[in-house]
């Protein structure tokens, strides 16, 4: 429904979403193997790398292919993203990872968060040369659904899981220039013959509130 401003002009609510900034998907709508669609907000999800779709309203990548990676633009360096994820996480060496995306400039910088064989992992993304800046033990079942939040602020890094607060970090001064990039979005990592699939449901995005 258009929303009146006030000021001459209606907007929808998608438009109010794309100039505050804000991405929502829940991830409901038809089944579709090579189109992920427009998220609930409006924007267009743009794969960067591998087909990717729809399933049980749930997001996936169809081509099943680790480094397989979704973007679109937040319009935010200090994005709050909270996002229910599921898959093969608990082991070292066969894994099928759902990582969220954020402060990213392509497919070969940005900052990431997963879990993996145990642990909670943020790390950086550097010309395409991955480093974990901050790990912090939790459980990894397989099949089991998680939901994380990472709050960006400034410097400032805060990962929770399931509403528990895991890691706090803070950005060296090597890694200033993930302040400027406003990019998220959602990278498959796999290896082995993974026995579950990976998913993404119930996506927000916002600008970190002061």
């Amino acid at each position: 429904m258009p929303l009146n401003t006030g000021i001459g002009k209606q907007y929808s609510q998608a438009d109010l979403y794309l100039q505050r900034g804000t991405v929502i998907d829940g991830f409901t709508r038809a089944n579709n193997a090579t189109y992920p669609g427009r998220a609930d907000s409006g924007q267009s999800w743009y794969p960067y790398q591998g087909t990717w779709g729809i399933s049980s309203n749930q997001l996936y990548s169809a081509s099943d292919a680790t480094n397989d990676l979704l973007f679109l633009d937040s319009f935010t360096n200090n994005p709050t993203i909270q996002c229910t994820i599921s898959g093969t996480l608990n082991s070292a060496t066969i894994y099928r990872l759902p990582c969220l995306i954020f402060c990213g400039l392509d497919n070969s910088n940005f900052l990431q968060l997963n879990l993996l064989n145990g642990a909670i992992n943020l790390s950086k993304t550097d010309a395409g040369t991955n480093t974990v800046l901050s790990t912090t033990a939790t459980t990894t079942a397989d099949g089991t659904n998680y939901t994380l939040k990472v709050i960006k602020d400034g410097l400032s890094i805060t990962v929770l899981k399931n509403g528990t607060s895991l890691i706090s970090h803070t950005l060296a001064s090597a890694n200033f220039k993930y302040l400027q990039w406003t990019k998220v979005g959602c990278l498959l990592l796999k290896a082995g013959a993974p026995a579950t699939a990976a998913r993404w449901s119930s996506y927000t995005c916002v600008e970190t509130a002061h």
